[in-house]
């Protein structure tokens, strides 16, 4: 995995960033775009499209990369590795062109007018919501921040709720 062990105190100050992300992608996805200007639009689109890739790379990498944060470090002896065995194909899928919606200057890069433009954005929404909800179920509470959860209180279920108790 790496050389650096993160402490309890290092992965309760990153879980702030996950929930970052995970609030951000789930507030994308609700949004309306049609009325937008074109820019906004695009902007909104490739928001998206960077937090989804970025949470399909946490939850899903098994080895990290200088200075990024992984699922596994939440979890001690590649615990979280065996507990996600099976990767969702619709983010499998979805991480390896998610690059061609946001490359700008490459002849791979995909164009809104394209047939096989078209994002769902609530089913990878979704898709990633389940695995965030399981790993938020399986993670040890010390090492994450629960007023970080807030933020994406509206999108976990109710036993999640921890910071009510």
């Amino acid at each position: 995995m790496t050389s650096k062990t993160l402490t309890n105190i290092d992965l309760y100050k990153m879980s702030c960033l996950l929930a970052y992300d995970l609030w951000m992608l789930c507030e994308l996805s609700e949004k309306a775009y049609d009325d937008l200007h074109i820019v906004i639009r695009n902007a909104l689109n490739e928001s998206f499209v960077i937090h989804a890739r970025n949470l399909i790379e946490f939850f899903y990498t098994k080895r990290m990369s200088q200075g990024n944060i992984i699922a596994s470090q939440f979890f001690d002896n590649n615990e979280w590795d065996s507990l996600i065995k099976n990767k969702c194909v619709i983010l499998t899928q979805f991480k390896i062109r998610a690059s061609q919606y946001v490359m700008h200057l490459s002849s791979k890069r995909l164009h809104p007018a394209d047939d096989d433009y078209q994002l769902d954005y609530e089913k990878i929404r979704d898709e990633i919501l389940k695995i965030a909800i399981f790993f938020f179920k399986e993670v040890s509470r010390e090492k994450i921040n629960i007023f970080a959860l807030q933020q994406i209180s509206k999108y976990l279920p109710p036993e999640l709720h921890v910071f009510d108790k």
